[in-house]
């Protein structure tokens, strides 16, 4: 068998209309497109308010879930909140960007791991659900794992994708497989 892979990192990206060649924030990677100021976190970092209140645009993707350990299921992907559009008044507002989840690594730890939270201050979005493993013992190992996308199901006998907790949704659910047939 083959093991799965690890998740992809989470993104958190901030757009605002553009008054002027000027950014009205600090934060990130930023550039002009359409009219518009956007700032494109990769890393953890701090959005900063100078010339607000600012009416911005959210989207903000977790990281993907860690694919399971031989010929196993993979990893959900990271739940997605899009805000259309929130007032950010002046000062520093936390970005978090998500870590994707590790694989599973062994026979005795075969399910992946789920990924990590994105946010924007309050504003959170689920990481991705972890792959099921090849497994029948534990059971509950072949199951895909619960995330803002659930991750997807694998096992030599019937197997679960779990659905995503947040509500309103961030994501779907993993795949099933009723058969043991590989998904």
């Amino acid at each position: 068998g083959r093991m799965g892979g690890y998740g992809g990192s989470g993104i958190v990206v901030v757009r605002y209309l553009k008054s002027s060649n000027t950014a009205k924030a600090t934060g990130g990677a930023i550039s002009f497109y359409n009219g518009k100021t956007v700032h494109v976190f990769t890393t953890s970092g701090t959005f900063t308010v100078s010339s607000g209140p600012v009416d911005c645009e959210f989207f903000i993707v977790a990281g993907g879930g860690g694919g399971g350990y031989d010929a196993a299921g993979g990893g959900g992907a990271g739940g997605v909140v899009h805000h259309p559009g929130l007032t950010v008044a002046n000062g520093p507002y936390t970005v978090t960007v998500g870590g994707g989840g590790a694989q599973g690594s062994s026979a005795q730890a075969p399910r992946g791991a789920n990924g990590s939270p994105s946010a924007f201050g309050p504003i959170t979005s689920t990481g991705g659900g972890a792959g099921g493993a090849n497994q029948t013992s534990p059971s509950d190992e072949k199951d895909g794992a619960p995330g803002g996308s659930g991750g997807g199901a694998k096992s030599t006998t019937a197997g679960t994708g779990n659905t995503p907790p947040a509500s309103p949704s961030q994501g779907f659910p993993g795949g099933d497989d009723p058969t043991g047939g590989s998904h």
